[in-house]
């Protein structure tokens, strides 16, 4: 099966989840909003091992979802479902619906209101403590990983490349 046939198409149904929009995707990566049977939004992370892959990469991938997993707090985004599409593996997420900080910041020429700045201080703070008292870094906490919603709370996604302190990954 070549590259392009591999991913699911706008409205194709991957396990009983409608592909609704293509939002991001980089190198092998490719993030979707889907809907599930019931009407709830998720986002399905999709990685894409058409042709060769580095075995790094499906492990990496496997690694985050076992991260991920484990972090049971209401600034991380959590994994709700997980399988494979045309050997693809795949999870899925609640939809954050709202914005990267990169785009918040982006958008507010004057700055922060102190509210905002406090619940994103707030929820930040609150979200790496608990990952960091779990054993987990992250190792990528930036704008473009952090999430406001639109009922302004925070969200920390993107456990891409985080690590277990003290396993043998850790010294990558």
């Amino acid at each position: 099966m070549d590259a392009v046939r591999a991913l699911p198409d706008v409205g194709t149904v991957v396990d009983g989840y409608r592909v609704e929009a293509l939002l991001n995707w980089s190198g092998r990566m490719y993030v979707y909003r889907v809907q599930a049977a019931d009407g709830t939004q998720l986002a399905m992370k999709l990685l894409n091992t058409a042709g060769d892959v580095d075995d790094r990469i499906l492990l990496r991938f496997e690694r985050e979802i076992e991260i991920m997993s484990s972090i049971n707090h209401a600034n991380v985004v959590r994994i709700v479902d997980r399988g494979t599409h045309n050997g693809n593996s795949y999870l899925l997420m609640p939809f954050v619906d709202g914005r990267d900080l990169e785009h918040v910041l982006a958008e507010s020429a004057s700055g922060l209101d102190f509210e905002t700045s406090c619940v994103i201080a707030e929820g930040l703070g609150s979200a790496l403590d608990e990952i960091h008292n779990l054993g987990i870094v992250h190792r990528d906490v930036k704008l473009k990983n952090v999430f406001l919603t639109n009922d302004t709370q925070i969200k920390i996604g993107d456990f891409g490349i985080a690590i277990r302190t003290g396993s043998r990954d850790s010294h990558r």
